[in-house]
């Protein structure tokens, strides 16, 4: 292709209109060979014949800000890779110019108003430079500002607009930037259209920020991220999607529990860690999910769900292309018509499904964790479960006893994440050690007696204060507890991964 493309450059003459095109189409594909091969080679030539398209090309010509974005992105292209700051101020340049150009009312205005607000804080991110802050959150909030109603580009926009906020509030200190960057990270994450894993990355900044700015809110925040992680843990997705859902998966159960404990909420951390249980056992072991069920009773409005919900998962920012014509600017902005009313009208109709389904008899927790209450009144009546939470923030755990209302909160003041890691290391050695899990054995013999100091700060650190706590004997034993009242222990080591 590259070929051809300098042959139908070499073949045209220099004042011919189509010859800019053939340039653009040139820069791209050298662009795109070194995306795949890393040939600074390739990005070198596709800025020195994207930036002889833009000579070639008049400022009033409606092509020149397309080709000026192009040139852009290539700048910033090499910066990755290079990390040299001529590259970026480069890209800077092309873009704020291709803005320039733009008419007012331009369909693709804010996307290139979001181009360059999204490389003016990238810049910053390696200059400090306070004014470069400012004008990412000027561009940022015009192209929020230019952005019609129901498209699916809005909560990208808001997430950016959030994250300027949030590297000036960095910079300052000032709090009213904080608060400006949650705002935009809430409506991002709650809005109605958009790709559910990009407001699933706003409501974790949301929340994240909110435990440490406004703790309140923080609840509410964890509340959005799960129901959006079912929204993508309930799609058909691939083994690989799966696996690599598991860890961001326990790791947000943990952290949102922590909080909820923290604010004494302790339902509601039951709540979230039954549902992060269930997220984690249904995509390690594909058992039945929540769309499952609804196909076993309607197989019709199970297959419709699906088919929204992954229609809304691809929606995703429009890419430019290279226009063939004169007129194409104007098939773009009808295009870009089409595709907010259908998107909109897609997120629509996946809030009224989802009210439909949650009217069925026995679906109206649909995507949603069971309630606390639910989830006591199900316990086996052999003894209390422990469910363990192990998350940076700090270590506890919930009894659930049976025929008590509410679980028993637990702090373990004396585990921390780190021992959870070196107890999950220690053991893996001496399992290797024994030739367990399929593990060859480990040549290091002194590993070898390793599993008595494991016990020993497991019973020290966890078991023994959850039996304390439970009121049981002060000098009691495994064995006797085995003997009389059995105790379930469920150790959910989330973000460490440990166990």
């Amino acid at each position: 292709m590259i070929s051809a493309f300098r042959s139908a450059i070499q073949l045209t003459r220099y004042d011919h209109p189509n010859l800019p095109i053939y340039l653009s189409n040139l820069a791209k594909s050298l662009s795109r060979l070194f995306e795949y091969t890393g040939n600074s080679t390739c990005i070198s030539s596709a800025i020195s014949v994207q930036q002889s398209a833009v000579r070639l090309t008049p400022d009033d010509h409606p092509d020149m800000p397309h080709r000026l974005s192009n040139l852009g992105n290539t700048f910033l292209c090499r910066f990755e890779r290079t990390g040299d700051l001529t590259n970026i101020s480069n890209a800077i340049l092309a873009y704020r110019r291709a803005v320039q150009l733009t008419p007012d009312g331009h369909a693709d205005m804010p996307s290139r108003l979001s181009n360059l607000g999204k490389c003016v804080l990238r810049r910053s991110e390696h200059t400090d430079d306070l004014n470069d802050i400012t004008n990412a959150i000027s561009a940022h909030q015009r192209a929020v500002q230019l952005t019609t109603d129901g498209h699916a580009d809005t909560p990208s926009r808001l997430n950016n607009l959030g994250n300027s906020f949030s590297r000036r509030f960095e910079r300052t200190g000032d709090f009213s930037d904080i608060v400006a960057a949650i705002s935009n990270y809430q409506q991002s994450a709650m809005h109605k259209s958009g790709p559910p894993l990009v407001r699933l990355t706003a409501a974790r900044r949301w929340a994240s920020l909110s435990v440490s700015h406004n703790p309140t809110d923080s609840l509410r925040a964890y509340d959005v991220v799960l129901d959006l992680l079912s929204q993508i843990v309930g799609m058909d997705r691939t083994i690989q999607q799966r696996y690599s859902s598991l860890v961001d998966i326990s790791r947000l159960t943990a952290t949102a529990t922590s909080a909820a404990s923290a604010q004494g909420e302790i339902g509601k951390a039951l709540e979230w860690l039954e549902q992060g249980r269930c997220f984690v056992w249904s995509q390690r072991n594909q058992l039945r999910t929540a769309v499952d069920d609804l196909r076993t009773h309607n197989h019709l409005l199970a297959d419709r769900f699906l088919h929204i919900s992954q229609a809304l998962e691809s929606s995703d920012s429009r890419q430019e292309f290279t226009p063939l014509a004169i007129d194409s600017t104007m098939s773009q902005k009808i295009a870009l018509q089409d595709e907010a009313c259908t998107h909109l009208m897609l997120a629509q109709d996946w809030v009224q499904l989802l009210e439909e389904i949650r009217s069925i008899p026995g679906f109206l927790n649909f995507l949603r964790p069971r309630e606390s209450a639910n989830i006591m009144k199900d316990l086996p009546r052999d003894g209390p479960i422990i469910l363990i939470n192990v998350h940076d923030d700090g270590c506890d755990a919930l009894a659930l006893i049976p025929d008590i209302d509410e679980p028993l909160y637990i702090p373990l003041a004396h585990f921390t994440l780190k021992q959870a890691s070196e107890l999950a290391v220690s053991l893996r050695q001496h399992l290797s050690w024994h030739g367990v899990r399929g593990i060859w054995p480990a040549s290091d013999h002194h590993i070898k007696g390793d599993i008595h100091r494991i016990l020993r700060e497991l019973w020290l650190c966890i078991v023994k204060p959850v039996l304390d706590a439970l009121g049981f004997p002060e000098k009691v034993s495994p064995i006797q507890i085995s003997e009389g009242k059995f105790v379930h222990f469920l150790l959910l080591l989330y973000e460490s991964q440990a166990f």
